[in-house]
């Protein structure tokens, strides 16, 4: 019988190698003969021996580990070739000769590692989920879902998959649908991935939040691998086949009690290998519990009501998974952790685990880490208002390096916008007054009511939040059927787990104050900004940083990341820009920048001023004289007063 490794040409070639060195290396002094000659004989030698060895071998893995033993002697050989043509025992025709040759088996050894390499992912595979299709084994059946555990987005897959308890992002329908009821906003999200020889992950996604009504999200997920090699029953090679299993989840998600969210999820995946075609279907049930705004748990039980659809020996197991998410150091360090039990495996209580931990560098950056049963991970991620990019990069053991890109938006109006639109056209509706004379507890009862609601504003305005929030909930005591009280309380909760009050004198003071002031009463842009000026003044108050995160945590909303020029705070950079755009005759650009400065410092005249010059530049007149009217009611100016006078 002949020996598998002769029909290999890479070993054909690399005896001829061995002869072509053994002929050269007898030009070399007999003073290298324990020395240079003895090693490049050494080398050369263990080249097809070692090839030999890994053709023999029935495991891949095991062929690869000789192949690539191979590959080193022949850099070991490729080395002691150039140190003989520097010491003067080769000649340049020699060199070059010997170069070549070793430059023909290093590009055959090359192939057959990756040939034996992209069996091997082939065979895992198939292993792995598709082995009912395969006419020349017997297989007792397989999980056709474990693809749905490969993850998908660059951020989960950079923290190692971690990631069933943070998953409040347009994935939750993938991860956690229980996390689709904290979405606000509409998302999109598409990833590409590349994982090993010609085999892709491809993952989109959307998710659409309703107010008061919960969040429907849906994604595809398609698993593709071409090029594996067709074999008859004769092991004679018939071409290439492809495999693909395309998976459509439908989930929704709703918060059932404060901050405890229920969710499902139903998916349908297709199946195809060659000419064959199979479907399953199954149900999942999750759940997802902000503890506060530094802890997060998620559960997730799969594949509760099992379905297939064909002939096949396949199962579809239970499946259940726990997560958590922890931030520390002012959320500038998010610790996830997933861990995962399947009904097929009953030995330990816990098959797969996973790991990341994700580092906020800058506002727009994050760095991140994982690692999980299979894989070692990392990654980064770019942030910019809406919009978000994510990168991935894992080693797998035996597949090696494999790569994963997302891209997400979100759009339209966020669920808060919506119902403080709502509201306020509720506010808007003429009261209806009912007939008859009120009783004198009524009228005491909302006497009081007015009362405690006019000073919770007046706490909160001066700074005084804790105080101000106790005063609403006394008046929601009152009057339960009030809608605005409720959502008042809610946000001075999110912000005195922060800060209980801030009334020091000072810029900063103030700007805390009118931060507060603008999120409580449901602008979180203007309050983001103001914010994220306070904190640009005291870059090293960790309270304010702490409050900047957890405003842009619950607005969907990121501070803009502006670095002013030395000696200026963004207000005076500001200032600055209109002028500079006031030059360029930029008038639209002037007016921006001025309505900016005003919502961090509504009392800034220099904004009042220059934001008028501009209207009038614009031939604005009476909008421009309004404008400069209340600069000079907040700083009198005879020039101005007297320029205004003759304005006609």
């Amino acid at each position: 019988m002949v020996k598998p490794h002769k029909n290999l040409r890479v070993w054909q070639e690399s005896i001829e190698l061995v002869k072509m060195v053994y002929k050269l290396t007898q030009k070399i002094p007999t003073i290298e003969k324990y020395g240079l000659l003895q090693q490049m004989r050494n080398a050369v030698i263990s080249i097809p021996s070692n090839i030999a060895e890994g053709a023999a071998r029935k495991g891949s893995k095991e062929s690869i580990q000789f192949y690539s033993i191979a590959r080193a002697s022949l850099s070991e050989l490729d080395t002691q070739n150039v140190i003989c043509k520097e010491l003067g025992y080769f000649s340049d025709l020699e060199f070059s000769t010997l170069v070549n040759k070793i430059e023909t088996v290093d590009f055959l050894l090359n192939g057959l590692i990756k040939s034996v390499r992209k069996k091997l992912f082939v065979f895992i595979f198939l292993t792995f989920s598709l082995s009912h299709f395969l006419t020349c084994l017997h297989a007792a059946g397989t999980d056709p879902t474990s693809f749905l555990n490969f993850g998908t987005g660059g951020r989960a897959f950079a923290l190692g998959g971690a990631y069933s308890g943070i998953a409040e992002d347009v994935t939750a329908s993938y991860y956690n649908s229980g996390a689709l009821g904290v979405l606000q906003y509409k998302e999109l999200m598409a990833s590409h991935s590349i994982l090993w020889l010609d085999t892709s992950y491809s993952f989109v996604a959307y998710a659409h939040p309703f107010l008061d009504k919960g969040c429907l999200g849906f994604n595809i997920v398609r698993l593709y691998s071409g090029g594996a090699e067709r074999r008859d029953e004769n092991n004679v090679p018939q071409g290439n086949f492809d495999h693909s299993k395309t998976a459509l989840n439908i989930g929704y998600g709703k918060e059932l009690f404060r901050n405890l969210y229920l969710g499902i999820n139903g998916k349908v995946i297709n199946s195809i290998l060659d000419t064959s075609s199979l479907y399953y279907l199954s149900f999942d049930v999750a759940g997802y519990y902000k503890v506060n705004h530094v802890l997060s748990l998620g559960v997730n039980f799969q594949n509760l009501v099992p379905l297939v659809v064909g002939d096949t020996d396949d199962r579809i197991p239970l499946n259940f998974r726990f997560g958590f998410g922890y931030k520390v150091f002012g959320d500038r360090l998010l610790i996830s952790l997933d861990l995962n039990k399947n009904s097929e495996h009953s030995g330990d209580i816990v098959d797969f685990y996973c790991v990341g931990f994700e580092s906020k560098i800058l506002k727009f950056l994050d760095l991140r880490i994982g690692k999980n049963s299979q894989e070692t991970t990392a990654g980064l991620g770019f942030n910019y208002r809406h919009y978000n990019f994510d990168y991935a990069v894992a080693l797998h053991e035996y597949l090696g390096l494999s790569h994963r890109a997302s891209f997400g938006v979100k759009f339209g109006k966020s669920l808060d916008e919506i119902r403080r639109a709502k509201e306020k056209v509720e506010e808007e509706k003429p009261v209806e007054v009912a007939v008859g004379v009120p009783s004198p507890e009524a009228e005491e009862k909302e006497a009081k009511f007015k009362a405690l609601y006019q000073e919770a504003i007046d706490d909160y305005t001066r700074g005084m939040f804790t105080f101000s929030l106790e005063k609403f909930k006394k008046a929601l005591e009152i009057y339960p059927d009030d809608t605005l009280i409720p959502l008042y309380i809610e946000r001075l909760k999110i912000v005195t787990q922060v800060i209980s009050q801030s009334i020091s004198p000072g810029k900063v003071g103030d700007l805390i104050r009118r931060g507060v002031s603008y999120f409580v009463e449901g602008n979180g842009e203007n309050a983001v900004k103001t914010i994220a000026y306070a904190l640009s003044l005291e870059p090293e108050n960790f309270t304010i940083e702490r409050l900047l995160n957890r405003l842009e945590e619950k607005t969907g909303i990121k501070a803009e990341k502006t670095t002013p020029m030395t000696g200026l705070t963004i207000v005076e950079q500001k200032l600055y820009e209109s002028l500079i755009y006031f030059r360029k005759k930029d008038f639209w650009k002037v007016v921006k920048l001025c309505e900016e400065i005003l919502v961090l410092e509504p009392d800034n005249v220099d904004a009042y001023k220059r934001m008028g010059s501009a209207f009038y530049s614009l031939g604005e007149k009476e909008k421009a004289k309004e404008l400069w009217k209340k600069a000079l009611n907040i700083k009198p100016d005879p020039k101005l007063e007297s320029f205004i006078r003759k304005l006609k």
